[in-house]
């Protein structure tokens, strides 16, 4: 394979996960971790991607604007969607909410409430710790900076050891097709 072919096939990997560990990569394109990690340096310093220990995160040509920006958009349906889901969380349960502007109005609506929320969403975080009631659980990782959220493969170690009752996930929208992936 010719490193630019190889090169690309890693980018479009990074890219569809949004994160990958060298040793996913290696097994998938069958090459040594030593040479992808060199592969990753040349998309770190063209600006696409951030090499973690150990991996990469996708960083390069995200059309999703920053959470503030999202923040006022469509936030009384926000509001609605926040409230029914709310509504089915019983106090005891332990509830991962990912970083999304749709779940903030949820965790909105469960604070106060004795549950566990599991996050990787900074500003999900501070909501719930700036209150006394319920449990805080913080998935850690490299956090993005225009949306606040941490992923890579700390966060998907951490969520290998965590166990909830409920998950409420956010999407970037949907049409005609389905729901669309951030």
């Amino acid at each position: 394979m010719l490193v630019e072919e190889r090169r690309q096939r890693v980018l479009d990997l990074v890219s569809k996960r949004g994160f990958v560990t060298l040793s996913d990569l290696s097994k998938t394109l069958e090459v040594s971790e030593s040479t992808l990690r060199r592969d990753l340096d040349h998309w770190h310093r063209c600006g696409v991607l951030r090499r973690t220990h150990g991996g990469a995160i996708y960083v390069g040509d995200s059309a999703l604007p920053a959470l503030e920006e999202r923040s006022d958009s469509h936030l009384e349906e926000k509001r609605q969607i926040a409230r029914a889901a709310a509504d089915r969380i019983r106090d005891g349960d332990a509830v991962l909410l990912d970083g999304g502007t749709t779940t903030l109005e949820v965790a909105r609506c469960l604070v106060g409430r004795n549950l566990q929320i599991v996050t990787n969403s900074l500003p999900i975080a501070q909501l719930v710790a700036s209150h006394r009631e319920g449990d805080l659980v913080f998935l850690g990782g490299y956090v993005f900076p225009r949306t606040g959220v941490a992923l890579g493969p700390m966060t998907v170690q951490a969520l290998e050891d965590i166990h909830v009752h409920q998950t409420i996930l956010s999407v970037g929208g949907g049409d005609r097709e389905g729901l669309v992936q951030q």
